[in-house]
Parts: structure tokens; C-alpha cells; sequence
């Protein structure tokens, strides 16, 4: 029996085979180990709290290696790192989880009822089953087949994937959203989106210029475009995609596929138009699972995300246009040292007041308040003491009140620093260019 789909944050519930690769676009990957290797307990519970985890065992020399997984199940990282004693198991998402330090760590699909773990790893019959071996010892168990131990060809895969808040970088909300406030004034120019049913959605024009290029450049001068068949509904999912990286079954209230199933297929149609690839290929994915037919495309024009030479830290699709947040916001990085687009950008002046010799640097409003609180605030604050609303400017007087520059000294240190800065505000990577020092981490 296979897993059932279901909207409670994550993508599938229960024990999947041959899951396709693109629903795990955006998703970083955790471990990624041969079966011969030994796992460590530290492995799993390193996981960070909160997190979506999917656990997956795949071939590796399979005709359609790195294209599907042949078994995985997902959950929420507490869950799924719950420490068992040797007869417990973990009852969640549809799937019995076990992990027992020095043992075993695995999972059944709850169909199959138990797990038989006499001798640490799981030997009960069934097809639904994945057991790994904990701090000392390679395999074991893929499916039916067992005694991997030695075995270089079957891969122990583990994602995760964060959709809190922080993950989300807290983007101010789209225009004509509660709490957007005014965005002309900070987070410049919009763009709207038309459905066929006559609704609208407007978004930040540097958010959508960064994420979807493509549809960007068909904008006309009345900042208007039209989503064929696109309604209000699917507008706002764009939106959420667009601004957080989220999915409809990641936010949405409980809703069973056949329920959710057609709101995904509309938001696949206006990723399609949008050449939105990322976005399209994760929909057919999870449609393909949802509807139980393979006469769905598992791929939208280029070829499927592959799992191949995959290592820890890496995210999936990194470099897909669409796909991961952070990269596509760095790509407006190379927009601050030109002139374009200035309607986006505030002037960030490195001193209380506009002393001529201080430092200043150029940056998207709409990043500063996203990334960092104290933007926000200044960008939010009325009695004008950070912004010149009518200029655009924002002063940083706590440069002169920490000593970091005064009139008359070289500006140029403060001014490197701020800018290795800006590269951590906009990719979240750290970069250090200072003093002519350099790295990076």
C-alpha cells in the first residue's frame, strides 16, 4: 500500500516508492551516505527543530538513478529524531519511526503494523521499510532487501526543510496585503498579475524581476500583466511561492489531495506561463503522486533535478532560476553598483547626518526590512529620525556613535564592511573583503 498525500505541512504521508526527485527542489540536503558507511545517532538528531525531514533509501546504479527514490517517508524532525527504547516505534504522518542510539533508526509504513528489531535493525517482512544501522556498522534494510551492510550501490539520503518564519525571510507582504502599508514609500515599484476571473495580485517589481525574470520582461509599460486561467486563488499561490518559497500543502488548512489536487494543477498552468520551472516541475511532482497516474510529466522542458554527486549542505535545484530563494536574491547584488532600477533602492548613508566625505551604499528596501529587524523598524518608523521619505535616504548615526568613522577620517574601511554586510543581508553567505583581507564562509 502506498502513502497517502495530505496538507498538514508536508508533502506525502506514509511510506512512498519511487517518489520523483523534482518534489525536492529547495529542499538541503543533511546526509547523504552509502549503505557500507556507518550512520551515527549525532547523524539524525543534528537536525534542526521544526524542520519537514524526508529519509529516503535509493539505488544508486537503477536505470532511473537520481531521478526517483525507491523508498522515503517524511515527517517533522521532532518526531522523526524521537529516541524509542528497543520495542518502541514513533507513530506519526503515517509512518512508524524508530530511533535508538547504538542500535537502529528507520521507519514502516503503519500498514505494516510493527517492526521486529531483535537484533537492532528491522527484519519483519514487508516492502515499506527502511533500517539503518547506528555507530558502528554499514546497511541494513532498503525495502524488502536486507543484509546491505557492504553494499556501495544503495544510498541513506536525508532532506530537510524549513518553513518557519525565519526561513521565509520575513518579506514585508505583498501590496494590497494587511500590513503592507504604503510600499512606494520604502519598497518601490509593483507589478500587477490578472486572472481570468478578474482578480489581481500586486507584488514588489525587484522580488519578481529576481524570481521570474522571464515574465518580467514581458511587463509593459502599465506594469500590468495577464495569468491565463488564473484565478484569485492561484494569484495568491504565486504570491506565496514568490515571496517564501511555500508550497500550497505547506501553509494551506488540512485538505485532503482530491481537494488540492486542482488548486496545484492551476498553479502548475500559471508556473508554465510564467516560466516559472522550479515552481512547475515541483507541482507536476507532487500531481504525479496525487493523481496516480503517470501520464502526468514528471519533468516541464529540461531535464528532472538528479540526485547524482549530491553532499551535505547542498540544496536541491541550487542555480535553478526559481528555485531557491537566497540565489535569486543575490542576483540583485549586481544591480547596486549601476543606476538601474533606483525606484527599488534606498541610499543607506553611513553617518548620523550627509557629511560629504561619508561613505554611502545603494540596497533594495524591500531586502534591508526582509533580512534585518532594524531596518524594518527604520523603514517603518514616522517621525522620519533613520528615513527621508521624500529622498530616500537612510542614516546610520550609530557609525559615529560607535566611533567605527568621524569627518575627516578615510571612510573606506566602514564602507567595506557595510558592503560584506549587504552580502550577507542578500544571500545569507558571509563574505569578508575588509582591510584587504579576504574569505569567505
Amino acid at each position: 500500500m502506498d502513502g497517502t498525500l495530505e496538507s498538514n505541512g508536508l508533502p506525502f504521508r506514509g511510506v512512498l516508492e519511487n517518489l520523483p526527485t523534482d518534489l525536492l527542489i529547495g529542499w538541503t540536503v543533511h546526509y547523504h551516505d552509502a549503505y557500507s558507511a556507518p550512520t551515527r545517532a549525532q547523524d539524525l538528531v543534528s537536525l534542526p527543530q521544526g524542520n519537514n525531514v524526508l529519509v529516503a533509501a535509493t539505488n544508486a546504479d537503477s536505470d532511473d538513478a537520481g531521478l526517483n527514490l525507491d523508498v522515503s517517508a517524511c515527517g517533522k524532525s521532532d518526531a522523526v529524531t524521537t529516541l524509542c527504547a528497543r520495542w518502541q516505534t514513533t507513530a506519526h504522518n503515517g509512518v512508524l519511526w524508530y530511533l535508538e542510539p547504538g542500535k537502529a533508526f528507520g521507519f514502516a509504513d503503519r500498514s505494516e503494523l510493527r517492526t521486529d528489531r531483535r537484533r537492532g535493525a528491522d527484519t519483519a517482512e514487508g516492502q515499506l521499510r527502511v533500517s539503518w544501522h547506528l555507530d558502528g556498522h554499514g546497511g541494513y534494510r532498503a525495502g524488502s532487501l536486507e543484509c546491505l551492510n557492504h553494499d556501495n550501490s544503495w544510498r541513506k539520503l536525508v532532506f530537510r526543510r524549513d518553513i518557519g518564519p525565519s526561513a521565509t525571510w520575513l518579506l514585508p507582504s505583498a501590496p494590497g496585503w494587511e500590513g503592507a502599508g504604503d510600499p512606494g514609500i520604502v519598497f518601490g515599484a509593483n507589478i500587477t498579475l490578472r486572472g481570468s476571473d478578474g482578480s489581481c495580485q500586486v507584488l514588489h517589481s525587484c522580488l519578481l524581476r529576481c524570481r521570474c525574470s522571464a515574465l518580467h520582461r514581458r511587463i509593459g509599460a502599465d506594469a500590468e500583466v495577464d495569468i491565463p486561467g488564473a484565478s484569485a486563488r492561484s494569484l495568491r499561490d504565486l504570491a506565496a511561492y514568490i515571496y517564501g518559497a511555500l508550497l500550497p500543502w505547506e501553509y494551506s488548512a488540512r485538505l485532503e489531495p482530491k481537494e488540492l489536487l486542482p488548486r496545484v494543477l492551476e498553479l502548475m498552468d500559471a508556473a508554465k506561463f510564467m516560466e516559472l520551472d522550479a515552481l512547475q516541475r515541483i507541482c507536476a511532482a507532487w500531481c504525479k503522486l496525487a493523481a496516480k497516474a503517470d501520464a502526468l510529466p514528471l519533468s516541464c522542458g529540461a531535464d528532472p533535478v538528479r540526485m547524482d554527486g549530491l553532499a551535505q549542505g547542498m540544496v536541491v535545484g541550487s542555480g535553478l532560476p526559481g528555485a531557491v530563494l537566497e540565489d535569486d536574491m543575490a542576483r540583485l547584488l549586481e544591480e547596486l553598483e549601476d543606476a538601474s532600477y533606483m525606484e527599488d533602492k534606498v541610499t543607506v548613508i553611513l553617518a548620523r547626518s550627509d557629511h560629504q566625505e561619508a561613505a554611502s551604499c545603494s540596497a533594495h528596501g524591500l531586502v534591508l526590512c526582509a533580512r534585518s529587524a532594524f531596518f524594518a523598524a527604520a523603514m517603518a518608523s514616522a517621525d522620519g529620525r533613520f528615513v527621508e521619505r521624500g529622498r530616500r535616504r537612510v542614516q546610520l548615526g550609530i557609525v559615529e556613535d560607535l566611533g567605527l568613522w568621524r569627518p575627516g577620517e578615510d571612510s573606506s574601511y566602514v564602507s567595506g564592511a557595510f558592503r560584506a554586510l549587504l552580502h550577507h543581508i542578500y544571500t545569507g553567505r558571509r563574505q569578508v573583503e575588509v582591510g584587504g583581507l579576504k574569505g569567505q564562509s
